[in-house]
């Protein structure tokens, strides 16, 4: 299967896709892509399938034009275009999945400073495995992220956590999927944030964040400054786009640092140069 990065974004209750990001894994020109489905709309009122919307270009004024495709919307665009059964199927993944995941519960998420956190009862339940297993597996792994005193504290105010607990282990998102692959399995969507600017699933995520990890190990090694700058950019960039920072040894791209901050103003004013120098995703 072709490297598919597939969007599926929520509008008005309706989980959809963009005309940009299907012409994107097709191939085509967004241009032709737009004309194709103003040809359908043309023909039959469909505009509750394939949705009219405009988009922004950072740095630009103009709005440009693109379609919103519900599930339906598009099926209908993929009916006439042959082959792509491995994107055409992928998408239709998705969309089931996003509607599945609107439908299941989702447990509170929990922070600690502002980075998305588990409980090891969390954990648990996530794995359908015993805390007595995951506290093993957190050992092994030589994980020892425990709150006490006025940490515990910002914790629990942060949260509005009721508990009478005088310590409690918290588990970042790189331990708890570690955890999860050993076993064989995946974790949900618990870790994203919701004002996410990409909603990817979980194994683009992966992807994107090992990416990430190997930007930031060549730009330690760079001596020159400014090509060091650039790579740890892209890195940031990365990472602000999947909106994961939890990695605490990586701090030179964390954004809740001075320095990271920074690179990330930077990575926004410079994000076309970026883009066309170094494209990774």
């Amino acid at each position: 299967m072709q490297n598919l990065l597939i969007k599926i974004d929520e509008y008005n209750g309706r989980q959809v896709t963009t005309s940009r990001n299907v012409a994107e894994n097709l191939g085509k020109r967004h241009s032709n892509v737009v004309r194709d489905l103003e040809g359908i709309l043309e023909n039959s009122n469909l505009s509750s399938l394939i949705i009219p919307a405009f988009y922004e270009v950072e740095g630009q004024k103009r709005k440009y034009k693109e379609y919103l495709l519900t599930k339906d919307g598009f099926i209908l665009y993929m009916f006439n275009i042959q082959g792509h059964n491995d994107m055409k199927l992928a998408y239709i993944n998705e969309f089931n999945r996003m509607k599945d995941l609107l439908k299941t519960p989702q447990q509170k998420r929990l922070y600690y400073k502002k980075v998305p956190v588990m409980t090891v009862d969390m954990l648990a339940k996530e794995l359908n495995i015993s805390t007595v297993t995951v506290n093993k597996m957190l050992y092994k792994l030589d994980d020892g992220n425990v709150l006490t005193g006025n940490e515990l504290k910002y914790f629990k105010k942060e949260n509005n956590y009721k508990s009478s607990c005088s310590l409690l282990r918290i588990i970042y998102h790189r331990v708890a999927d570690t955890i999860a692959r050993n076993l064989g399995k995946q974790l949900s969507d618990y870790f994203l944030f919701d004002c996410d600017k990409y909603k990817l699933p979980l194994e683009q995520m992966q992807i994107a964040l090992k990416q990430a990890d190997n930007l930031a190990r060549i730009g330690k090694q760079i001596s020159n400054k400014e090509d060091k700058d650039f790579v740890l950019m892209k890195a940031s960039e990365i990472l602000v786009n999947i909106g994961l920072w939890d990695n605490k040894e990586d701090t030179d791209y964390d954004i809740n640092s001075l320095d990271g901050w920074n690179k990330k103003c930077k990575i926004g004013n410079n994000l076309g140069y970026i883009n066309r120098q170094l494209k990774l995703l």
